[in-house]
């Protein structure tokens, strides 16, 4: 008997379980920091059992604090990349753009997302599969200020594959 596979929408976000949360770090303290000006302050292990597929459909939106206390400023890049599980291998799903282009808006408690959202780097009819093992890493760089990962808060939507063993 084939393995039956069910697809639904899935929203990665940080209040995801699998969603690991790298603080504090500043671009200062990252030995990287040479080689890319982003740092990695959410990252995301895709659990055993599960695949996740992007198109050019979904969308990214982001609200970034750093330790001044404050939200990040509108100029300052970000990314969204894949690693593979060894890490060694890195694929982009948004290419490097200023903060205010995939930016959340907040009141305090609550984010809205803008009316026109940061959609994915990916051709249309093309999709991107991100498998168990490998992880989803938001980065960013916000100066000489300390990204604060915990009050940040991103949005990922995508759809979720889960294999199942009957």
């Amino acid at each position: 008997m084939p393995t039956v596979v069910k697809e639904e929408k899935w929203e990665i976000n940080v209040i995801d379980g699998d969603v690991t949360s790298i603080e504090p770090l500043s671009v200062a303290a990252d030995l990287t920091a040479y080689a890319t000006p982003l740092v990695t302050f959410n990252e995301y292990l895709v659990p055993v059992g599960v695949s996740l597929v992007f198109t050019a459909e979904d969308t990214f939106e982001l609200y970034l604090t750093h330790d001044t206390p404050g939200e990040a400023d509108d100029d300052d890049p970000v990314d969204v990349v894949v690693l593979d599980s060894s890490r060694q291998n890195m694929r982009t799903l948004v290419q490097q753009l200023k903060y205010v282009n995939c930016q959340f808006v907040s009141n305090g408690s609550t984010y809205h997302p803008k009316e026109d959202k940061c959609h994915l780097d990916i051709a249309p009819g093309e999709q991107v599969i991100v498998r168990e093992g490998e992880r989803i890493q938001v980065r960013a760089n916000v100066g000489a200020q300390t990204i604060d990962g915990s009050a940040s808060y991103f949005r990922l939507t995508c759809k979720r594959i889960r294999h199942t063993l009957f």
